[in-house]
Order: structure tokens, then C-alpha cells, then sequence
């Protein structure tokens, strides 16, 4: 039940399938989409980012402009929200092509 609602702060509702958040089917990069709520965002004691690795292990963050990664949050699908796009090169993908990705959400009191 926590997580449902840490993931209503963040993301926008505990019943989101997760599978909708890949869109593989562009050619040059694996797209990572979630829906972020402008207060968790705002929060300075929420730290939302995309992580990204070929291994399960060692993530590294999407930055904007870092090893060709794109994060663009400037759609706003509904007020309080922002829509936020991660493109990861698939260049950056390891043995067999794989590419892992995930939404780390860290908070401090």
C-alpha cells in the first residue's frame, strides 16, 4: 500500500501498467515515458530520475546532452503534470543489444 501511494505522488496513479512507460519501436533509441506530477517534482526532498544500464547493475542517469540522451518534459497532458520523455541511444546498448531502463525515485525527511 506505501508504494501504491509513493507512486500516486509521483507518477500519477497506482493502477498505471508499467509496460506502457517503453516504446521500442523507435529505430535509434529506447524511449522511456512516465507521467510526472508537478508536486513531487517541486518537492526538495524528491529526487525523481531515469537510470539507465546494459547489465542490471552500475545505472547510470539520463542526463539531458550526456552520451546522446535526450530527457524533454515539456508536454503537459494535465494540470498538476508534466509527461517526461527519455530517448537513450541504442548505440549505448550492451551484448545482444540489451538496454535496461528504470524511474529511481529517492527521498530524503
Amino acid at each position: 500500500m506505501l508504494l501504491d501511494i509513493f507512486r500516486q505522488f509521483v507518477c500519477e496513479t497506482a493502477g498505471t501498467d508499467p509496460r506502457e512507460r517503453f516504446h521500442n519501436n523507435d529505430p535509434d533509441n529506447f524511449i522511456f515515458t512516465f507521467r510526472r506530477r508537478d508536486a513531487a517534482h517541486a518537492d526538495p526532498g524528491t529526487t525523481i530520475t531515469v537510470q539507465y544500464t546494459t547489465a542490471l547493475s552500475g545505472w547510470n542517469t539520463a542526463t539531458h546532452g550526456g552520451n546522446g540522451v535526450n530527457v524533454d518534459a515539456t508536454a503537459v497532458p494535465a494540470e498538476g503534470f508534466h509527461t517526461v520523455v527519455a530517448s537513450i541511444p541504442k548505440t549505448l546498448a550492451g551484448p545482444g543489444g540489451r538496454l535496461f531502463a528504470r524511474l529511481k525515485v529517492a527521498t530524503t525527511p
